[in-house]
């Protein structure tokens, strides 16, 4: 085969192994998906997934960079407010976590946001595969840390303490809780898909629920 021949045979290949092997991985699993499934899906030949990614387990952690990629460019712009709060008054930090929720919101339950991508999230935080580290130094650290941030702020209080965790994860949790319940939610609504109404109800009543838990650790809000 010429380089020509070559060159038009694999043109989009690693694109088109990317979206197939994120769709079949959030699906099936890592090791429940085989190279062959994958190559099939995206229409290509299988000696183009070492050439591309070194082998199964690279192609699974492209993908996986993929998704981190994209959900640090949905939260970039309040993730850079956060970088620096140190002269910030409490106030300025409660609307900041405001500012937060609705963008996390935003993007966890976008109606436009591949299904398949929240499978993948959720399959590492049970199965915790090679992957998961990837995941969460790549996106999952950030965004968590940066709820972690503004709750220790706002409490007063240190990082490291465990209360601060587990509030934290009692806040991201809350927004998490629409998506992984989302079918649930949907069929009691008598909707196919969440609208932008519904998400920005479900925001505020989450944005009051917030304000809650803050007033229960003894904070005005």
């Amino acid at each position: 085969m010429s380089d020509g021949q070559k060159n038009k045979t694999t043109e989009g290949a690693e694109e088109k192994l990317l979206s197939a092997a994120f769709e079949l991985f959030a699906k099936n699993g890592f090791s429940g998906t085989s190279t062959r499934e994958i190559c099939k899906k995206a229409g290509v030949n299988i000696s183009l997934i070492p050439y591309y990614f070194g082998g199964k387990e690279g192609l699974y952690h492209a993908s996986i960079k993929m998704l981190a990629k994209f959900a640090l460019s949905q939260m970039n712009p309040v993730l850079k407010k956060i970088d620096n709060i140190k002269s910030n008054t409490k106030e300025e930090n409660i609307l900041l976590l405001h500012e937060l929720i609705e963008y996390f919101g935003k993007f966890a339950l976008n109606p436009n946001m591949p299904k398949t991508a929240f499978l993948l999230v959720i399959r590492e935080q049970f199965e915790e595969t090679s992957g998961f580290e990837i995941l969460y130094e790549t996106a999952m650290k950030h965004i968590y840390g940066a709820f972690k941030k503004l709750v220790a702020a706002i409490l007063n209080k240190d990082e490291s303490e465990p209360e601060v965790t587990y509030r934290t994860t009692a806040i991201a949790g809350q927004i998490m809780a629409f998506r992984m319940a989302r079918l649930a939610t949907l069929r009691s609504l008598g909707r196919d898909e969440y609208t932008e109404e519904d998400i920005q109800a479900i925001k505020n009543i989450i944005i009051k629920n917030v304000d809650a838990i803050l007033k229960s650790a003894g904070e005005t809000v």
